[in-house]
């Protein structure tokens, strides 16, 4: 599990300082911060960050919508801040994947919300490929109100808990991401994961005991249910064509 990277760019410096005070109050306290267009993109491609707070005019030759433009590719998060929220900007940056528009000067509740919703709907581009053909194999997830980054090879299974999904990691934390078992299913490579009842997901490698007959298998001594219907596949994983 990662801390949250966060890049603001910014050329008001006080206000990229209040900025970066609210988010440290928050929890967030991994982020980057530079005035201009070039070392922005310099940033974004060499350190790829989870989340972008991007003020429209910028210094350097590309305006901050330019800048998102030129990145959209990589399904980066991107919050456009501006003391004038108006329908030319909405038309202006399209496109871009923008997640919304931060009016200057930014309060403590918008950004909360502005981060919960962002970083919600960002999970659902995970392992999708961009242009640049590289693959997003992570899921934000909140503990404690703030979100972390965890990798698909941090997660040792995932159970559904009504819309959400509870995931537990190989280090035995717990999070709560607001996604169907299914979705998470659909995103989650087929060869390292396997459904093993309606409501749960497990890794693979990590089983330590299968018993067909009880309908049980326990992957770091957490005991799940295995249904009817999902064991043949458990059969399959064993090589076996009986209990």
């Amino acid at each position: 599990m990662n801390e949250l990277r966060i890049l603001i760019v910014e050329d008001d410096l006080s206000f990229a300082l209040d900025l970066e005070m609210l988010l440290h109050e928050l929890g967030y306290t991994c982020y980057s911060r530079t005035d201009n267009s070039a070392e922005a993109l310099d940033l974004i491609f060499s350190r790829k960050p989870d989340i972008v707070f991007m003020d429209i005019n910028i210094g350097g030759r590309l305006t901050g919508v330019d800048v998102g433009k030129a990145v959209a590719h990589l399904h980066i998060p991107i919050f456009y801040m501006t003391a004038i929220i108006d329908p030319a900007y909405e038309e202006k940056t399209r496109g871009t994947l923008t997640f919304g528009y931060l009016r200057k000067p930014v309060e403590k509740n918008t950004l909360t919300t502005a981060l919960n919703d962002a970083l919600t709907r960002a999970s659902a581009f995970s392992r999708e490929r961009g242009q640049s053909g590289e693959v997003r194999d992570f899921f934000f997830v909140k503990k404690n109100e703030v979100f972390h980054k965890l990798a698909f090879s941090d997660i040792l299974f995932a159970e559904s808990v009504e819309n959400y999904c509870r995931i537990i990691s190989t280090s035995n934390q717990s999070f709560m991401i607001r996604m169907p078992i299914q979705e998470i299913l659909d995103k989650l490579p087929a060869d390292r994961f396997l459904q093993i009842h309606r409501r749960f997901i497990v890794r693979k490698d990590l089983i330590q005991q299968v018993n067909l007959k009880s309908g049980v298998i326990v992957v770091n001594n957490h005991e799940l249910p295995v249904s009817k219907s999902h064991k043949a596949k458990v059969r399959e994983l064993l090589g076996r064509d009986d209990d």
